[in-house]
């Protein structure tokens, strides 16, 4: 199995395939204009999480650097022209990552289009996008197994029944993902909660225990962090058909409806078990395959950036190409999707 690290396994994981791996600043071999970078995926039933940052040019030129945008003024309309409200989110959790991330507490629709403006407030440039949400997926019908795969491999096979839907052209991507999940231990004192797995709240709880309504709780917490899990297909109707590999082990496997536009079609994905359970805490959790149907400009740029990967291409140069960056006046990719998740939990927390 492919871990993704934490700073690059966050939600929003469109910028962060985007990025690379360094903490604060970001650098890459393929010069890119001074702008403002948005490498955004609304999801449908998701709050909003737009991450953001900028490009500049370092060195002789030849090197970009990345720095969090921390002073931009966002706007975000639907087609109705309603403001969703999105502010700079100051929480811990993303300290590392290389964008600055805005959110909101809007909650994003299908079939809906979404107009999003940024005003860099420190260089008086703006950039703006927009997105057609891609219609709500359906899935007829879904059967899971244990088998093995190439006589030895452990799997987990997910078998799916996807109908089409044929007002559009629609485009599909399968994932895997482990979300690591905890339980915690807790208690409630004059009205503040606190953390009982601390040593300091412990001797707080032993000194107010016998207090009334004072009771030790639990309660299961699921990280912001996702493992990317292997998966494999034996079908011939997906779109990975660039890849050597035939088979597997991929991170998404793509459809697109071309050969079954308003239908249906039914195939197994099979997803690589040596991590389902396991004995450290840090690692359990459960696990959740998505089927999703994304835009196509998200679409190509996650098919190219699984391309260039395979084949140890420069993954930041999709972007460099006329008419695929579709943010004016900036550089990224304003994508959108509607998904159907399957949560399976397998580990004891």
């Amino acid at each position: 199995m492919r871990i993704l690290s934490p700073r690059i396994a966050f939600i929003f994981s469109l910028a962060m395939l985007f990025f690379s791996c360094k903490e604060k600043r970001q650098f890459m071999n393929t010069p890119l204009p001074d702008k403002l970078v948005i490498m955004a995926e609304l999801s449908a039933g998701d709050t909003v999480s737009l991450p953001i940052s900028r490009s500049m040019r370092a060195g002789t030129g030849q090197v970009t650097q990345f720095e969090k945008v921390k002073t931009a003024r966002l706007t975000l309309t639907n087609d109705e022209q309603l403001p969703l409200p999105v502010q700079l989110n100051k929480n811990a959790i993303y300290t590392t990552n290389p964008a600055a991330v805005y959110t909101g507490p809007s909650v994003i629709e299908s079939r809906r289009r979404y107009f999003l403006r940024v005003e860099d407030t420190v260089r008086n440039d703006v950039a703006t996008a927009s997105v057609m949400m891609p219609s709500p997926i359906t899935i007829r019908k879904v059967d899971t197994s244990s088998t093995l795969l190439f006589g030895t491999l452990r799997v987990f096979s997910f078998r799916f029944t996807l109908q089409d839907d044929a007002r559009e052209n629609n485009f599909y991507v399968v994932e895997a993902l482990k979300q690591p999940m905890k339980r915690v231990r807790y208690f409630i004192w004059q009205q503040k909660r606190y953390d009982y797995d601390t040593e300091e709240n412990k001797a707080l709880y032993d000194r107010v225990k016998g207090e009334p309504g004072v009771r030790l709780l639990s309660d299961t917490t699921t990280s912001p962090q996702y493992q990317r899990m292997e998966l494999y297909s034996k079908s011939r109707v997906f779109d990975n058909r660039h890849s050597p590999l035939s088979e597997g082990p991929y991170n998404r496997l793509f459809y697109t409806d071309r050969t079954f536009n308003g239908g249906t079609i039914t195939d197994t994905v099979f997803v690589n078990k040596e991590f389902f359970s396991t004995t450290d805490p840090a690692q359990k959790g459960r696990i959740i395959i998505q089927v999703k149907s994304v835009t196509e400009d998200l679409y190509r740029y996650l098919k190219w950036y699984e391309e260039q990967k395979e084949s140890g291409g420069n993954i930041y140069s999709w972007l460099l190409r006329p008419g695929v960056n579709n943010i004016h006046n900036g550089i990224g990719i304003f994508g959108g999707c509607s998904k159907s998740s399957f949560i399976f939990y397998y580990d004891r927390l």
